[in-house]
């Protein structure tokens, strides 16, 4: 009987003396679970707005008159231009999105000159030296259909690339020849005689394939509004002046072949705007997986045994 008021004795000594123990040995609490993740779709439309400059040239020059004759294009000048343009798009997810746009460039002078050798009869041979300069005024509209991929935002920046097709329709008005012949004896070199000539061309409009290809930071100033600022290598095809005719310094009533201007080429920076219809776009919300909390371990039971362990010893 002793032994059992001993034992239960003990038995509530362990118990009120490992209560602090037991609080020490439970495990912290669990953390909390990790907050669900958002994926967003970022879809829908926009309407975009850009202006820029372009640093303009041409690759080379024809003209079948002066092919025949044997004569070469030796120097060419196409100045730069400036252009707005506006255009509506399409973001189909956070990373690829599709615009149609058309721009308006300012009318640009281009300069050319050619010079060629023949000889003509006198009675005598003569070596003629011909010289043309040919100036004019072109002006380009662009059409084009452009895909993009923006590579991801960091701090509300985006870096894209992308790629365009699409037309140019120019107009080439203005066009002069302006040229001058020397005539020189074969024998001597000295002057012959001096011949001015002239042409004029109606306008001509001609379209042509035109392609683009984009790099640029794009920002996000809020959820409706973006800002740009691009490179542009843009390739806009060929442009042709119509016939040139004799001008009032010359006589002969000749019409001569369009001059012909190839591989009309722009380096562009531009500055712009895209404006979302969507202010936001619908998130697509993935449950996070639940962490299961830890079972905290309870040592009185063990404290318990190992009393009356004890005390069934000493009876």
């Amino acid at each position: 009987m002793g032994t059992i008021k001993r034992t239960a004795l003990a038995g509530l000594v362990a118990v009120a003396t490992s209560a602090p123990a037991l609080a020490a040995d439970l495990l912290p609490p669990p953390p909390p679970p990790p907050p669900p993740v958002v994926v967003e779709v970022g879809t829908g439309w926009y309407l975009r707005g850009d202006v820029g400059v372009g640093s303009q040239d041409f690759r080379s020059v024809d003209g079948a008159d002066v092919v025949r004759d044997g004569g070469t294009f030796w120097r060419k000048n196409l100045a730069d231009t400036s252009f707005v343009g506006v255009g509506v798009g399409y973001q189909f997810n956070s990373f690829l999105r599709f615009d149609l746009t058309g721009e308006y460039r300012t009318s640009a002078k281009y300069d050319v000159s050619d010079r060629f050798q023949y000889a003509r009869d006198f009675g005598f041979p003569v070596d003629t030296h011909l010289t043309n300069r040919y100036t004019g005024d072109l002006q380009t509209s662009v059409f084009l259909a452009n895909a993009y991929l923006d590579l991801g935002s960091w701090y509300g920046i985006t870096p894209f690339v992308g790629a365009g097709v699409g037309v140019a329709y120019h107009r080439v008005r203005n066009a002069f020849d302006n040229g001058l012949i020397y005539n020189f004896n074969a024998l001597t070199g000295d002057a012959v005689n001096t011949e001015a000539t002239g042409g004029i061309a109606f306008q001509n409009n001609r379209t042509d394939l035109a392609w683009a290809i984009h790099a640029g930071l794009a920002y996000a100033i809020n959820p409706n509004l973006k800002l740009e600022i691009a490179y542009r290598y843009l390739n806009m095809g060929a442009a042709e002046t119509g016939r040139l005719s004799c001008g009032v310094v010359c006589t002969s009533n000749n019409t001569f072949s369009p001059l012909k201007l190839k591989e009309i080429e722009s380096q562009d920076i531009k500055i712009g705007m895209r404006w979302m219809f969507n202010a936001a776009p619908a998130p697509i919300v993935v449950a996070a997986e639940p962490i299961a909390a830890p079972v905290p371990l309870i040592r009185k039971y063990c404290a318990v045994l190992r009393l009356e362990t004890g005390a069934r010893g000493n009876a």
